[in-house]
């Protein structure tokens, strides 16, 4: 589940930046498209501005001409339709006539024709810019709506995905006799089953989840030294108390866990009752002291028999430094 949403999120980050990124572009092209445009419509009022002069003020008309000359040439460079440049060489063609007798009325009229196209071209540009600007983002909505169906399917079938191993996992942890206890990397409860709740003598597995693994009893202590020392261990052998203080015997398998940099990330500890055969055991354990008690023994007086009595000697000489036998 965690993995999922983890994915989810990443996922709209995507998204977001996906959004974002075609935000910035459009807004850095009408910026600069605009930008450009401006500098066009600036340099045509300029030569305008200076056509004027070369008529008001005939005295200056050179030092005019050879400024709308300069500028003619940074248009010429800035346009690119034919009929922007043929605007721009008509201004040449009439400052030339201008320098060879013609009328200076040629240079006002150039002047405005480029002025007028560059105005009207500015109208077309931002026409278009809208037109696309309403387009592009008609096809980010689409997009992001075709991004947005996909992750959500993949979130889904991962959902679905996991829904079906956690469903699975619960039954296995559910149905097995086993007692399954797993803590992370904190030395915290992270899962447990019921088994483990019986055999630990009753608890809610609902209260005990976040909770230390010290809480757990003595198979939550051995975890959490497992987590801690990355020990593996198997069939370590413990005794607890039932709520009837009957001793009960636990086997305790404890397999920590780790990722690819070989860190620790918590560990599971599989518990199960061992009870059975370690009564048994006791036993049986009983059973022959008490047959060897009786082959020492004279079953009349209590007292040690003959054979008993030859092996008592035999223990004493062999742990005595200064034996009085040869």
């Amino acid at each position: 589940m965690i993995v999922s949403m983890t994915a989810l999120v990443m996922s709209l980050l995507l998204l977001f930046i996906f959004q974002m990124g075609i935000t910035f572009y459009t807004q850095a092209e009408v910026l600069n498209k605009l930008g450009e445009r401006r500098e066009k419509i600036s340099l045509s009022a300029q030569v305008l501005t200076l056509a004027e002069k070369v008529i008001s003020n005939p005295d200056k008309t050179e030092s005019s001409l050879s400024q709308i000359e300069k500028i003619n040439t940074k248009l010429l460079d800035l346009v690119h339709t034919t009929e922007g440049k043929k605007t721009v060489q008509n201004m040449t063609i009439a400052i030339g006539n201008v320098r060879h007798g013609g009328n200076v009325r040629e240079i006002i009229e150039a002047a405005k024709d480029i002025n007028e196209f560059q105005n009207r071209r500015l109208g077309e540009e931002i026409t278009v810019l809208e037109e696309g600007i309403k387009a592009r983002g008609w096809r980010a909505v689409v997009i992001s709506i075709l991004i947005t169906i996909a992750l959500g399917i993949f979130v889904v079938w991962g959902i679905s995905k996991l829904g079906r191993e956690y469903l699975l996992t619960k039954v296995v942890m559910q149905a097995t006799s086993n007692g399954i206890l797993v803590g992370n990397e904190k030395g915290r409860i992270s899962v447990l089953n019921n088994t483990f709740c019986f055999l630990l003598g009753g608890c809610k597995r609902s209260d005990m989840i976040g909770r230390p693994l010290a809480e757990a009893g003595e198979p939550g202590r051995v975890l959490a030294l497992a987590i801690h020392e990355n020990k593996f261990e198997k069939g370590k052998e413990i005794i607890v108390k039932d709520p009837n203080e009957n001793e009960v015997c636990l086997l305790v398998d404890t397999i920590p866990w780790k990722d690819e940099q070989d860190k620790v990330l918590g560990g599971m500890a599989v518990v199960r009752d061992n009870t059975v055969q370690w009564l048994e055991k006791k036993r049986v354990a009983l059973e022959n002291q008490d047959l060897r008690e009786k082959a020492d023994r004279d079953a009349m007086t209590g007292l040690f028999n003959y054979r008993a009595f030859i092996k008592q000697i035999d223990r004493v000489v062999s742990l005595s430094e200064d034996s009085f036998f040869p």
